[in-house]
């Protein structure tokens, strides 16, 4: 993989390719790169965002949906992208105090970060959740290419077989469901605050929702002229 050029637009744009490219591909090179080379990890951060920004484009109909301005659209793209960035360093944090505690290994949680980080390439194409009919299907089908890829990432880190690292990911994914359920965490409180602080709406309504809603209305209308 070639050199990494930071010091203009280009090469940033070209860093990233290189590297979404290799991850997609699960080429150890692409990994090799963005732990090794000047810029790698600020690379493959970037990349994560950009991914996050690519799976909320994906869900922008509930946006859409709540009649969101443009300014706080924008504003709300990058919040959850931003959510997204912080939800995997969280997970991470999980495998590496699993990794330790269950089986005694050590990595630094730094490039633990990076190459489960770049396991979140194929969220590049998150946008395409927008996509009727088979929008779902590609949703799962994204979720499960992450996952199968985090665990042969994990594997190659701590040098585990694929048994003990899918069970690193799986129990990392299972504390954290538990831990955002506790009352001391309030998880669903601070979405809410975060959704009302970029949206400026006081209540996320689903598409579904909303539409229900308008039948309701409509009906209520109907009976109001008939009456």
């Amino acid at each position: 993989m070639q050199p990494f050029d930071l010091t203009t637009l280009t090469g940033w744009l070209t860093a990233i390719n290189q590297l979404a490219s290799g991850a997609l591909r699960l080429e150890p090179a692409a990994f090799q790169a963005a732990l090794t080379q000047p810029g790698g990890q600020s690379v493959t951060m970037v990349l994560l965002f950009l991914a996050g920004l690519s799976a909320t484009v994906g869900q922008s109909v509930i946006l859409f949906a709540n009649r969101v301005s443009r300014r706080r659209f924008a504003v709300s793209l990058v919040t959850f992208a931003a959510m997204l960035v912080f939800s995997v360093i969280v997970w991470v944090a999980s495998i590496w105090l699993l990794a330790n505690l269950l089986f005694d290994q050590q990595r630094p949680f730094n490039t633990v970060l990076i190459i489960v980080a770049l396991c979140y390439a194929p969220l590049l194409y998150g946008f395409l959740v927008l996509l009727p009919y088979l929008g779902n299907i590609l949703a799962v089908i994204l979720r499960i290419w992450i996952f199968l890829a985090t665990i042969a990432a994990v594997a190659a880190v701590y040098e585990f077989n694929l048994w003990a690292a899918a069970a690193c990911c799986i129990l990392g994914w299972l504390l954290l469901e538990l831990a955002s359920r506790l009352p001391l965490f309030r998880v669903a409180r601070i979405r809410q605050w975060l959704w009302r602080l970029s949206t400026g709406r006081a209540q996320l309504h689903s598409p579904d929702e909303l539409a229900e809603q308008y039948a309701r209305r409509a009906g209520q209308q109907d009976n109001d002229r008939t009456g």
